[in-house]
């Protein structure tokens, strides 16, 4: 039997990975759970681009976010990948969030990640925007989807970064927190949900052990891709790419609805 709220509603709390263009595909799930009468979060959770699509949500902005996702290029302009300081440069992003109407921000709680640099280190931040300003807000968000990128290295972001960090690279930077985590579900816990959605880009994703033994598996809702994402796809704003793998998101968001009835 699901557990329900006194006005008969589940309470739900979402988390949602990194993963940069492949935040597309987060989008399509959440805007089938939206379509299917589950619009309201208790609390969110986005580590980069998940911080990003978690804004569009904790601001009431679930069609918005649907749109931009299909028509990336009318909405970005230049979809290029820009580089700048070894980092991509995330401002047409950030500068979007700026223009969104605020409808219920400061009711829920949204939770974001980044990694701060000191003395060849790398620390985790956890921040709860909610409590902060919109400016503060937005800043913590653009942290947390800041994506350290040396190209000259010819390797992963994360291996790439962590050998640059070693060098000296980044000192006293905030970066983003997929650097460290690319999905954190703790902070929502504060909420005591009923259920908790999860969104991994990852098609192998699993549950850690811990959080089932001490919460049961019927806590957590799972929506991972059923193919692995291709090389490349993180940097991938072609506006076909976004669309297909948007749908891709809200077929599997569909087949999740049933656990919520």
């Amino acid at each position: 039997m699901k557990k329900r709220k006194r006005d008969g509603k589940m309470k739900i709390a979402l988390c949602m990975e990194g993963g940069g263009a492949k935040g597309a595909y987060e989008a399509g799930v959440v805007k089938a759970l939206y379509d299917n009468g589950i619009k309201e979060y208790a609390a969110i959770s986005g580590t980069s681009i998940g911080a990003i699509n978690g804004y569009f949500l904790a601001t009431g902005n679930m069609e918005k976010l649907a749109y931009i996702w299909n028509n990336v290029e009318e909405n970005l302009g230049d979809t290029s990948i820009q580089i700048v300081d070894n980092k991509v440069n995330n401002d047409n992003l950030i500068k979007g969030l700026y223009m969104l109407e605020e409808d219920c921000r400061a009711e829920i709680p949204l939770y974001v990640n980044y990694v701060e640099v000191h003395d060849k280190c790398i620390e985790e931040k956890i921040v709860e925007t909610s409590k902060l300003d919109k400016n503060e807000c937005l800043e913590c968000i653009k942290y947390s989807s800041l994506l350290p990128f040396n190209p000259i290295k010819q390797k992963g972001f994360k291996e790439g970064f962590i050998e640059d960090v070693a060098e000296g690279a980044y000192e006293g930077e905030c970066l983003d927190g997929g650097m460290c985590r690319s999905l954190i579900v703790e902070p929502v816990l504060e909420v005591n949900p009923d259920k908790i959605v999860i969104i991994s880009i990852q098609n192998d994703y699993e549950v850690p052990e811990e959080l089932i033994e001490e919460f049961g598996a019927d806590k957590f809702v799972v929506a991972r891709p059923k193919q692995k994402f291709e090389p490349g796809a993180t940097l991938n704003l072609n506006m076909d790419f976004c669309r297909k793998i948007f749908s891709d998101g809200y077929e599997i968001g569909q087949e999740l609805v049933k656990e919520f009835k």
